[in-house]
Formats: C-alpha cells, sequence, structure tokens
C-alpha cells in the first residue's frame, strides 16, 4: 500500500497543474519507480511554484500518478524534453536531476 506520505501527497493536496509525459517515461515510473526526469515531460499545463502538487499523465492523458515537483512551472517550460547536461547549463550547479522524485510521487 501507500505509504503515509504518499497517501498524503496522493489524496490531501489538490493539483496546481499537470506534466504530461512520453511513453518512455510513463513506463519508467510505473514498471519501474523511477522518478520523473525533464527529458520525458511533453507539456506543462497551469501555474504553479516549485513544491507544488501536480497531476502526472501520460499521452492519452490519464493520470497515472500526483506529486510534488521540484520547479515551478515557468521554469519547468524551459527545461521540458530536455537531456541533464543541458539543464546544468540554464541554472547552474544548483538544479534537481528530477522534476519529481519517486519518493514524492504515488501511482494513482
Amino acid at each position: 500500500g501507500l505509504s503515509h506520505r504518499k497517501r498524503w501527497i496522493a489524496f490531501f493536496h489538490k493539483p496546481q497543474g499537470a506534466l504530461l509525459i512520453d511513453e518512455g517515461a510513463a513506463r519508467a515510473i510505473i514498471n519501474q519507480r523511477r522518478s520523473l526526469l525533464p527529458i520525458g515531460i511533453t507539456a506543462v499545463e497551469g501555474e504553479f511554484p516549485a513544491g507544488a502538487a501536480v497531476d502526472v499523465r501520460n499521452g492519452e492523458r490519464l493520470l497515472i500518478a500526483r506529486g510534488l515537483s521540484a520547479y515551478a512551472s515557468h521554469d519547468l517550460r524551459n527545461i521540458q524534453g530536455r537531456r541533464s547536461a543541458e539543464i546544468s547549463k540554464i541554472f547552474g550547479r544548483a538544479h534537481y536531476e528530477e522534476v519529481i522524485h519517486r519518493d514524492n510521487m504515488a501511482l494513482l
């Protein structure tokens, strides 16, 4: 079952936006319990601050997870679809590899 923390993420927070992800990212999250990386994001919906709860949706817009975003929506739009090496050029050293770390994400 979901840990207390993940249950809290999944049900307590009202999502402030949504991240649409590609099939590779969806498989990594569902099958391998991976974190969500910027390269897998195809679109960012809504305006939200870093730390906000967001829905994670696949290409068919099905809700697959909910989690806490390490980045604000405007920053995500700059890094979506990019590799980690490119992101460090944009933000310098102070950046997160993961947009949503697996510990901050509940599968739905």
